[in-house]
């Protein structure tokens, strides 16, 4: 990939590379070897597209390279706050006799 295709350009990339990884999965008889090999595909145009987009996906998420193991803090914040709202603090209430 080069450094001056457009997020675009990427984005049809990382779609056509998407639809061969899932062609050769579905195949009657898949070839592990050219799974393998798509996935890397796919994988280099996701990297193109997110090192020119700050670190985004076309999907507005953040790209997480799978080559790199994250501790799960860092897992946890990519994830964000991980479920949505706060729940409310229950309280104990007192009644005045």
């Amino acid at each position: 990939m080069t450094d001056n295709k457009t997020l675009e350009s990427l984005a049809a990339d990382i779609t056509a590379c998407g639809d061969t990884v899932k062609q050769l999965k579905t195949a009657a008889e898949p070839d592990s070897t050219a799974i393998a090999q798509a996935v890397e595909a796919l994988l280099q145009a996701k990297r193109a597209y997110a090192a020119q987009n700050n670190g985004l996906l076309p999907d507005g998420k953040p790209f997480v390279d799978p080559a790199v193991k994250l501790t799960k803090a860092q897992k946890k914040a990519a994830a964000g706050s991980g479920g949505g709202p706060a729940k409310p603090v229950r309280t104990l209430s007192t009644v005045d006799s």
